[in-house]
């Protein structure tokens, strides 16, 4: 049985988590990322709280996943929503609980802050391995499309 603890990151890891997310990019989506431009992404975000947060998992001792928690307003319902973002776990972790232990924390310290109203994540269309995994955790699909308009890539 595998001990995993959650925890904020340390400000010297960004590069890690950047590493991280330019991996799950190219596995899930065949998108390459420039490392530079995920590395100040991922600083700037640490550096910022107010824009989100990072939560690293480590298996006994060995980071062994990671997410991201960006917030978006709802006045619909005049609280947060909390996006869970850039979810990845090593492939040597998977299937050990590691997405399972960050989903539940995220969810419950969600569930504990006064005015959050709810927590969201997309995943790609055609990713059905992670619609399951999200599935299982108790995440339900929802009625909206997420559409975009990104400056970045144009």
């Amino acid at each position: 049985m595998v001990t995993i603890t959650l925890r904020k990151p340390k400000p010297e890891e960004f590069e890690l988590l950047a590493d991280f997310q330019v991996v799950m990019a190219k596995e899930t989506e065949e998108k390459i990322l420039d490392p530079e431009t995920v590395q100040k992404g991922v600083k700037h975000m640490m550096d910022n709280p107010s824009l989100g947060f990072y939560l690293v998992a480590d298996v006994d001792g060995e980071p062994a996943g990671m997410s991201g928690v960006t917030y978006e307003w709802s006045d619909w319902r005049n609280g947060l929503f909390w996006w869970i973002q850039d979810v990845y776990v090593i492939k040597k972790f998977r299937n050990k609980g590691v997405w399972r232990a960050i989903y539940q924390k995220i969810r419950d310290d969600a569930k504990a802050t006064e005015g959050v109203a709810g927590v969201r994540l997309y995943h790609a269309p055609e990713n059905h391995t992670a619609r399951s995994v999200y599935l299982k955790v108790g995440m339900e699909d929802c009625d909206y499309k997420l559409m975009e308009l990104d400056f970045a890539s144009t």
